[in-house]
């Protein structure tokens, strides 16, 4: 999911230039939120739905079945049947698809079960003639978020991390999350507030692995 920022045309020299690069020139105030990052990657969006008891749907998909698993149809860009991504079998798209970025488009989870309003007003971040920028999008997610209750945003297609932000109500949850990370040893990190700019300090596993997929060595 690329921002509208030019991709690095070298090695990347510090977690503030790579930050930048994937959400673009304004980072939108995100340390004040309550958010981990972790790999974009199927465990990290399933610890996360556990926290939240969460039912995800890939906002900006169409859930593939109805609920007796039938295949659904385009009559299901009627934003009303946004419900059926709680079906089981609509589920395991989630958990497959909705982990990582797709090449050149934005993806995020949210609740199947959020209120066809609050989809709507999301719905308007998206440009509608060209595939989204996350810094399109991303803005309208952390204004929502308190209705949200909760978002994870696979953040790049070439950087291998998500963003999961919580609703101020559900900031417990984010120590659970790293609670099971620590058991399973997934890395994590948060973005911060250092020298009068956002930026954030990335785990040494998740740097590494940033590196790897940009083509530098460990």
């Amino acid at each position: 999911m690329p921002s509208k920022s030019s991709p690095l045309p070298g090695p990347i020299s510090s977690d503030h230039e790579l930050l930048r690069e994937i959400l673009g020139g304004s980072p939108l105030g995100l340390h004040q939120t309550h958010h981990v990052v972790l790999p974009a990657a199927r465990r990290s969006l399933e610890i996360c739905l556990r926290s939240v008891n969460g039912v995800g749907a890939v906002w900006g998909d169409i859930p593939n079945h109805y609920e007796n698993g039938e295949p659904t149809g385009p009559e299901l860009d009627d934003i009303s049947l946004f419900r059926l991504w709680a079906a089981d079998v609509n589920q395991r798209y989630v958990l497959r698809f909705g982990c990582a970025a797709k090449l050149g488009c934005f993806t995020a989870v949210i609740d199947a079960r959020t209120q066809e309003d609050l989809i709507q007003l999301l719905d308007k971040s998206r440009p509608p003639d060209t595939a989204p920028f996350i810094d399109d999008v991303l803005p309208a997610i952390v204004r929502s978020i308190e209705r949200l209750g909760w978002s994870y945003i696979p953040l790049s297609d070439e950087y291998p991390l998500a963003l999961f932000i919580v609703s101020p109500a559900r900031k417990a949850s984010i120590a659970g999350i790293k609670a099971a990370a620590l058991r399973e040893g997934i890395p994590f990190s948060q973005l911060q507030y250092i020298t009068g700019r956002e930026t954030w300090r990335l785990c040494p596993e998740l740097r590494r692995m940033c590196r790897v997929s940009h083509g530098e060595s460990k």
